[in-house]
């Protein structure tokens, strides 16, 4: 039988040997991807009782096989939104999945998080990861928008050979369509999709 507890912070191992497997599995499926002193930081933060959120285990008996990370943004690296609750991610074990873990999660964040007040929380699926929509669904997320996101390493790598054999700036083009504005490295701007 699977249980679900508070996370503590004696816990912090079991955690992230967790989210390492998410991290890896989202790295696969072109996800995004932070540092585990990140996620460390996030956990502690929760934990100790320094931000508003929960952080979640799943068990089967002694064996940690799911966890839940949704709280308020650090204050470091999005200040304006410190007071928001963001789910960071809800993660099942390939072992135990399909079996309502991620549902049974999510369920008890919500109760837990409606105790401390909290009336909304965002967060975000990957598109491919159709059994994390189909959670979040049935437990009443509502898709809102679309949104993207930068891997910012591999665009920096795709700008630091941003000419081309002719050494015409070929900021915008990498991704096969123009970006607007000015290429950060040589200030080679466009307007609109055409080249200024």
């Amino acid at each position: 039988m699977i249980e679900i507890a508070l996370a503590q912070r004696g816990d912090i191992d079991s955690f992230l040997g967790l989210w390492e497997q998410f991290q890896k599995e989202l790295n696969e499926m072109d996800g995004p991807m932070m540092e585990p002193d990140f996620y460390r930081r996030l956990f502690t933060n929760v934990v100790d009782g320094n931000s508003v959120g929960v952080c979640l285990l799943a068990y089967d008996g002694e064996v940690p096989v799911g966890a839940l990370l949704w709280c308020a943004f650090d204050n470091e690296i999005w200040p304006e939104k410190a007071d928001n609750v963001y789910g960071w991610g809800a993660y099942t074990a390939p072992t135990h999945r399909r079996f309502g873990v991620s549902q049974s999660l999510r369920s008890r964040a919500v109760l837990e998080l409606n105790g401390m007040g909290i009336k909304q929380v965002w967060g975000s699926v990957l598109l491919s990861n159709k059994p994390g929509i189909e959670s979040s669904r049935k437990i009443g997320f509502r898709p809102t928008e679309l949104v993207g996101f930068l891997n910012v390493e591999d665009r920096a790598a795709r700008l630091m050979g941003h000419k081309n054999d002719d050494g015409d700036c070929m900021y915008g083009y990498t991704d096969g369509f123009l970006t607007e504005g000015e290429c950060p490295l040589c200030g080679r701007g466009n307007n609109e999709g055409e080249e200024s």
